[in-house]
């Protein structure tokens, strides 16, 4: 069985009461006034009006291997880095995952082990027992799904369930939203296969700030590996300055090749 390090320490989620700010102007729930080029236009402005996150909460992991949460801080600076702190009960430091789009440094202090590599989805699975791209994890922390450029006509586009349904083909699988006419984000998003689902990401909780809205509670489930990760924001400040980077490796932590 393949160790997975820094997934230990369970912890607590204390919800927050949802935030009083003023609601994000809506889209009218109609496909006949609102064409799927506009929604991805208006989720595409949105997702470049947030250049950063800044926050802390409990991620949550079920996999075959192992499950279990843990306490994290995180630094994000969009499109290109990240800092995850993962931390145990009275404040023990677990480890650090950093990752830009060209190089990841994983540290588990638990272990004073520390695997470095490039993010690609084997080399992120090495760490966190998903496989997951750097634009995925950005995604799944950020709770951000991007649609299709404007150009790209879906199979299907109606009102399912008080939300816009729009289905695109690819050439290999089948990708499904569900956009949130309130807040004009992407409530779920699902990607289909020839076996079945294949991922499925649900969003909730959403926190707004400065006219941007971002989840506090992102779940992402890929049925067929039986694998599960919930991220959820006790603590959450959208495109901040106050962001760091850095990090220490001890001089006596042993480097682990990732498999």
């Amino acid at each position: 069985m393949r160790r997975l390090p820094l997934l230990l320490v369970a912890a607590g989620v204390t919800l927050l009461m949802p935030s009083c700010a003023p609601k994000p102007a809506e889209l009218v729930l109609d496909t006949a006034q609102v064409s799927p080029a506009r929604i991805a236009e208006m989720i595409a402005q949105h997702d470049a009006r947030l250049h950063s996150l800044a926050g802390g909460g409990t991620i949550t992991f079920e996999s075959p291997e192992l499950s279990g949460s843990v306490f994290f801080t995180v630094a994000i600076k969009k499109p290109d880095s990240l800092l995850l702190r993962f931390e145990g009960p009275f404040g023990m430091d677990v480890g650090f995952l950093f990752a830009s789009r060209e190089r990841y440094v994983m540290y588990n202090a638990l272990e004073n082990q520390v695997i470095r590599g490039i993010p690609t989805a084997a080399g992120i699975r090495s760490v966190i027992p998903f496989d997951l791209t750097f634009d995925q994890l950005l995604d799944m922390l950020t709770g951000t799904f991007r649609l299709p450029p404007g150009t790209t006509l879906p199979q299907i586009y109606r009102v399912e369930d008080e939300w816009f349904h729009l289905v695109y083909p690819r050439p290999d699988d089948t990708t499904a939203y569900w956009i949130d006419p309130r807040a004009v984000t992407v409530a779920k998003y699902r990607v289909t296969g020839q076996t079945g689902t294949l991922m499925e990401a649900e969003t909730s909780m959403p926190e707004q700030q400065d006219n941007l809205t971002v989840p506090r509670l992102i779940s992402v489930t890929f049925p067929e590996t039986r694998r599960q990760i919930s991220v959820y924001y006790s603590d959450l400040t959208l495109n901040t300055a106050a962001l760091t980077f850095t990090y220490t490796i001890p001089p006596s932590a042993r480097t682990r090749v990732p498999r």
